[in-house]
């Protein structure tokens, strides 16, 4: 009895124009947003690949050493993901560019829509926000009259006065009624993947697949979380059109209200310091610093010639109405040693300076990076309360375009900086040639002692152990809604 139940709701379905219209509009979208994708991650990876060559080209003779302590330098570029095509997550927000000798700055620079601020207005039209905002409208709208519906058109206590049990019918009903979900969804999924396989300039390796895989199967349970509130609410109910009220009231406090009155309750409560006070901070403890440092290399500066006034004078007296020549050389030679020993203080005083610098620097943006976690953790738990924040969180981790992501790829850019910096000042070998004290000119060699940024992004098991919560809160908001609608169901009246 509950498979012809079951073969009676996907009929119904498949034959409604309902059902066709849904579909038609899925398979469009979705095959849209993976087109468009796909190809805004070519252009993104062709405009990283042009950034690397670039700066290749800036690293060949005659450019020296000395050119790279500036801020259009060494340059280290963030290389675009793949998975951007389905999940852009913050990338096209965030910054692309890091510019090692720089001391205070905070995050990378130049985003994609820095200079072309109105499309920030919108968001990203990717695959997570179509499922995000259309799959989950049309999955309730798929199932907002499955038992109200019913009850109106007088086909439920119809059905019920025949030898079939409630149980049967409501499963009957959800089973039927999800493999009708699963046909909306998983077609122009498998058409969408066939686009990513054809469209010529992307590459997938196997993790990517598997990560994909997670990716798919995380809006598989966002958009069932939806079906199951849409049977719920349709048990709970004796008209659709009070059903369909009270879902979609539900679905705009789920999708819009809450996950925005997240942000905005953490800022309140746990609030962060601006960037750019931050910066300004910064610069003014290394002008401080610098300030103090440079007053006393001055005092020892002055008092460096004074040392040699005894030797001066006895120079005189002996040498210079005797062997003038010799006095001449004997002065130039002290000068020599003078000049060198306050160069010798200025370099100290340079380093000095640079390294309480990046010292400082390192405390101001571990305490932020602290607040910013705290923050951001306070907003994600407001924010689990709606499946949009497993689904947000969970995709954008697996694509590895999330926040989480990025604030590694900050951590590792700041520890950087002073591996760089010490890399670019306890080398004069490097920065001037021994003989002829010439700056030096970039070769192969001074390229491969470059430090390298301690970067690794994560492995698919570290990422699936990160997303294990956001997957087990979606199952479990299904799970209640689905037997929340079979105990109401048991108590609805079908009269």
């Amino acid at each position: 009895m509950i498979g012809n139940i079951i073969k009676k709701e996907i009929l119904d379905n498949l034959l409604s124009h309902k059902f066709l219209f849904i579909f038609i509009l899925c398979s469009l979208l979705i095959l849209f947003s993976v087109y468009i994708g796909a190809a805004d991650y070519i252009e993104s990876k062709r405009e990283y690949d042009a950034n690397v060559s670039a700066l290749r080209e800036r690293m060949q003779p005659p450019a020296t050493i000395a050119l790279f302590s500036q801020r259009e330098g060494y340059s280290i570029y963030r290389e675009p993901q793949v998975l951007r095509t389905v999940v852009v997550g913050v990338e096209d927000a965030a910054g692309r560019v890091t510019y090692p000798a720089q001391l205070y700055e905070n995050n990378l620079s130049e985003s994609k829509h820095e200079n072309n601020t109105i499309f920030t207005l919108f968001g990203s039209l990717d695959l997570m926000f179509v499922v995000k905002f259309i799959l989950s409208l049309c999955a309730m709208f798929l199932a907002y009259d499955a038992v109200s519906g019913e009850k109106e058109r007088g086909t439920l206590k119809l059905t019920l006065s025949n030898s079939v049990s409630r149980n049967q019918l409501i499963s009957g009903k959800i089973i039927g009624n999800y493999a009708s979900l699963l046909l909306l969804f998983l077609v122009p999924l498998i058409m969408s993947l066939i686009v990513l396989l054809l469209f010529p300039g992307i590459t997938l390796n196997g993790e990517d697949w598997l990560r994909l895989l997670f990716i798919f199967l995380l809006f598989l349970l966002y958009i069932s979380v939806f079906f199951a509130l849409g049977i719920f609410v349709s048990a709970m109910t004796a008209r659709a059109s009070t059903s369909f009220l009270v879902l979609l009231f539900l679905w705009i406090a789920l999708v819009i209200v809450i996950p925005g009155m997240s942000t905005i309750v953490a800022e309140q409560i746990r609030p962060i310091p601006e960037t750019g006070r931050l910066a300004r901070e910064k610069a003014l403890f290394q002008t401080e610093i610098s300030s103090e440092i440079n007053a006393e290399t001055n005092k020892k500066m002055q008092e460096i010639p004074q040392s040699y006034t005894q030797i001066l004078n006895e120079l005189r007296e002996t040498l210079r109405d005797v062997n003038f020549e010799k006095f001449l050389e004997e002065i130039t030679k002290i000068n020599a040693e003078i000049a060198a020993e306050q160069s010798k203080l200025r370099g100290a005083a340079a380093q000095e300076i640079t390294e309480k610098t990046i010292a400082n620097n390192a405390l101001i943006d571990r305490d932020y990076q602290l607040k910013k976690d705290s923050q951001q953790s306070l907003a994600k738990n407001i924010s689990r309360i709606s499946p949009v924040a497993s689904l947000t969180f969970g995709s954008m981790t697996l694509a590895r375009t999330g926040v989480d992501e990025y604030d590694r790829y900050i951590a590792a850019t700041r520890t950087y900086r002073q591996a760089y910096s010490k890399w670019n000042t306890n080398n004069p070998d490097f920065t001037v040639d021994p003989q002829t004290r010439i700056p030096r000119q970039i070769d192969e060699s001074v390229i491969q002692t470059i430090p390298q940024l301690p970067f690794r992004p994560e492995s698919l098991g570290e990422l699936l152990k990160r997303t294990l919560a956001d997957f087990a809160l979606m199952a479990t908001m299904t799970i209640v809604f689905i037997v929340g609608a079979f105990f109401a169901f048991f108590r609805y009246d079908v009269r």
